[in-house]
């Protein structure tokens, strides 16, 4: 594993620029005026002198791709109703929810013209980046499907019954059919989507369930929905602001919206997420 970043001062806001921006430009893809009707970015691709094998960039007929950017744990909001059923106080019940939400993330996007996505509720409410039956997601058996009932430190924090359950749960469809509704608008207009799943962890939280030491980036590639080439010059940007980074710990994966993955739409789409360690700008 590579050295985490000793830097005594938090990076900067312009961690993404560096991270994305950058290694677009190095890849030979340049970011276009805003689609205002549809609120995001184009990139467009310029051709180097060599020829590349990738099959990412040798695909590119309309040679412009479009980005979506998933923040799922940005929020602090929960309905009224979910204090009913709270099995601990408000105070504590506030500072894990601030500790559990990627606090900070949205600074890092709030000026890009990228379409940037992310829920009205917390994830201790509703968790929209968790599979919704249970038995395919393997955070349930923690009490983290997609409506929590425990911690991360396996604290029982939340007494719910079956109608709860199925109030969240049609809120957690009601936003994924936005996100396929997005998704959708996007690649009518594009021949590659690249999606940006961004997230923040703590060592605290990530050593709950994994084994130190923890990069200060993580990067999330999904089977079937990944690119090579963006992701080994992502690394190669990422190590060169003197940051340690792993691919898939300790977290893995990365977000692919249902109307992608239900239609196996695999070669117009690339997802990659990205977990900044919090110790790194916070």
């Amino acid at each position: 594993m590579n050295k985490p970043n000793n830097n005594e001062e938090p990076l900067t806001l312009d961690i993404m620029d560096q991270m994305i921006e950058e290694t677009f430009t190095e890849l030979g893809l340049k970011i276009v005026d805003m689609d205002d009707k549809v609120g995001q970015s184009s990139v467009t691709f310029y051709p180097k002198q060599n020829k590349r094998s990738n099959w990412l960039l040798m695909r590119m007929k309309s040679k412009n791709i479009q980005i979506l950017i998933h923040t799922p744990h940005v929020s602090l909001d929960v309905p009224k109703h979910f204090y009913k059923d709270l099995a601990i106080n408000k105070n504590l019940f506030h500072k894990y929810n601030l500790e559990m939400a990627d606090i900070g993330l949205l600074e890092f996007v709030k000026d890009y013209k990228y379409k940037v996505v992310y829920p009205k509720y917390s994830r201790l409410y509703c968790d929209v980046e968790r599979f919704a039956d249970d038995e395919k997601e393997i955070m349930s058996k923690y009490g983290e499907g997609v409506v929590y009932t425990h911690l991360y430190d396996g604290v029982l924090f939340h007494k719910h019954g079956h109608k709860y359950k199925e109030k969240a749960m049609r809120y957690y469809h009601r936003y994924h059919n936005r996100l396929d509704r997005i998704t959708k608008r996007l690649l009518r207009k594009t021949n590659i989507l690249l999606i940006i799943d961004l997230h923040s962890y703590s060592d605290k939280m990530a050593s709950f369930f994994f084994k130190p030491p923890f990069p200060d980036v993580c990067i999330g590639i999904e089977k079937n929905y990944y690119d090579k080439e963006i992701v080994n010059s992502l690394i190669n940007k990422i190590k060169q602001m003197g940051l340690s980074v792993e691919i898939n710990y300790p977290y893995s994966g990365s977000l692919v919206p249902n109307y992608v993955f239900n239609n196996k739409i695999d070669k117009k789409v690339v997802s990659i997420m990205i977990e900044i360690n919090k110790r790194i700008y916070l």
